[in-house]
């Protein structure tokens, strides 16, 4: 009789630990963006680290749990199931120190909650300046010939303040001279402003509804063709009380130059183009240029 061999196999079954599992931790803020300064109309925004939204958007409603403090009417905006942005709805107070707080009814979708109420102090500087018509920048700019600067700001200013310290100096190539710059006016951007000052706060309703334009114009006939600067305050109390921009008064007006549509045979030309050092209305063009005795008739706008 042969000889068999049996395999003979066992299960072993591992009985789960009847331990309770670790407790979940309670929730935490992350980062608050900015951290320590905003712009009088700059949202803050709030990271937490985990979501506290769900699938469905449901979450407890964000002004019962966030605020900024002294109170100020706010928009909600979820920037993912992690991230709240706070968003002004009227600019903040210049100079002031606002508290963000996080209150302990905030429940994540774990079911954690802060272990305390999360309070973090931001100071507010001044309105900050968007954009200026002509543009300034470190590089030096050439004004209009009647000196206007046109600046937008991201909300209301002090005008008695940019009055009082607004200035044209003149002296890098001329006698030293300084223009004081009043405010004609201050006012919100309007449907017919120019791209130039409008394409920074276009993107945001709110930001576009808080900003404002500032025109300033020269108290007295500048320089023609010299250099100088332009001071404006800085509008942050820890920053340094003005700051300077490098320009140029706008030449003397004078005839330039002249092209012919044909250079080689001018008196061919269907039309010749005429340039002077500084802007000039069509008005001023028609009534004062002459071709042959005649009126010249523009092809464009000069």
């Amino acid at each position: 009789m042969s000889s068999r061999t049996w395999l003979v196999g066992f299960v072993v079954m591992v009985a789960p630990s009847l331990s309770p599992p670790s407790r979940q931790s309670s929730l935490r803020v992350l980062h608050v963006t900015p951290e320590s300064a905003i712009l009088p109309t700059d949202p803050v925004t709030v990271t937490f680290d985990r979501p506290v939204v769900g699938l469905h958007g449901q979450v407890t409603d964000p002004a019962r749990f966030a605020s900024l403090q002294p109170a100020v009417a706010l928009r909600f905006d979820w920037r993912d199931p992690s991230t709240l942005r706070l968003v002004p709805l009227e600019p903040l107070t210049a100079s002031q120190v606002v508290t963000l707080v996080i209150d302990t009814a905030l429940v994540a979708v774990d079911g954690t909650r802060l272990t305390a109420p999360v309070r973090i102090p931001i100071r507010v500087t001044g309105p900050a300046m968007r954009n200026a018509v002509p543009q300034l920048s470190p590089s030096r700019v050439t004004l209009p010939p009647d000196g206007k600067l046109r600046i937008v700001y991201s909300s209301e200013v002090d005008t008695v303040m940019l009055g009082r310290i607004a200035r044209y100096t003149f002296g890098a190539s001329c006698p030293r001279q300084t223009v004081a710059l009043r405010v004609a006016v201050q006012r919100p951007l309007a449907s017919n402003d120019t791209w130039q000052l409008t394409y920074t706060v276009s993107h945001d309703s709110v930001a576009h509804a808080m900003a404002r334009v500032v025109e300033l114009i020269p108290v007295a006939p500048l320089p023609d063709g010299c250099a100088g600067t332009v001071t404006l305050p800085s509008l942050d109390s820890l920053d340094a009380t003005e700051i300077n921009y490098p320009i140029t008064a706008a030449p003397a007006f004078a005839f330039s130059s002249l092209t012919c549509a044909a250079p080689s045979d001018c008196a061919r030309s269907e039309s010749v183009t005429l340039r002077f050092t500084t802007p000039l209305s069509q008005d001023a063009a028609k009534a004062a240029i002459r071709v042959d005795g005649d009126t010249a008739t523009l092809v464009s706008e000069p």
